[in-house]
């Protein structure tokens, strides 16, 4: 026999209140340690920055021609950054940087072989060189890129310098125009 609780319509007060529980501090908003944050501020630089277009909508660019600064946390790979953009948040944000045109050997689960591991390390190893945390980058012609939370750019170091170029030159990478990826195993 199914109970019957009479008081529950006529006193809603009475019934349990279900708690929200809320795992991270900002929950309700954006998180600053997020990639997605700069993804996010990025492409709301260009909506604001954009000529109206049409119907009083603005019209996104494909890309930001730059310089943006920011300050380099990490090498993660030989053709990837992780960056701390200066924002005009006062607050933190990291993101993952691409290398614009230039393609080095995976070094992780990506990698087709042994060898494409071991020339993979070399080019981290050669860009953990020339580029060391806490120096300051430029970035010129940013995009949103493959991957949620990833941006590709040109990098340039603070005095002009070009380390995709330095990697191009020493064999390290290969160039890159977006086709498909360089067989590392038969070189």
């Amino acid at each position: 026999m199914k109970r019957i609780r009479p008081w529950g319509k006529a006193f809603p007060s009475l019934l349990p209140r279900r708690r929200r529980v809320i795992r991270y501090p900002f929950q309700r908003g954006i998180h600053p340690g997020r990639p997605q944050t700069i993804a996010t501020a990025i492409t709301a630089a260009m909506l604001l920055s954009s000529p109206a277009v049409g119907a009083g909508k603005p019209e996104a660019p494909a890309q930001t021609s730059g310089p943006a600064f920011a300050t380099v946390r990490a090498v993660i790979d030989g053709d990837t950054l992780w960056i701390e953009p200066l924002t005009w948040f006062d607050r933190k944000t990291y993101t993952r940087v691409r290398f614009e045109m230039i393609s080095a050997p995976e070094t992780g689960g990506r990698a087709k072989c042994l060898k494409e591991i071991q020339l993979g390390q070399n080019a981290t190893d050669e860009l953990r060189r020339q580029i060391r945390p806490g120096d300051r980058v430029h970035l010129y012609r940013v995009r949103p890129g493959r991957y949620p939370g990833r941006l590709i750019a040109d990098v340039r170091m603070w005095n002009g310098e070009d380390p995709a170029f330095s990697l191009l030159q020493k064999g390290l990478a290969v160039p890159f125009y977006g086709s498909k990826r360089a067989d590392w195993c038969s070189r």
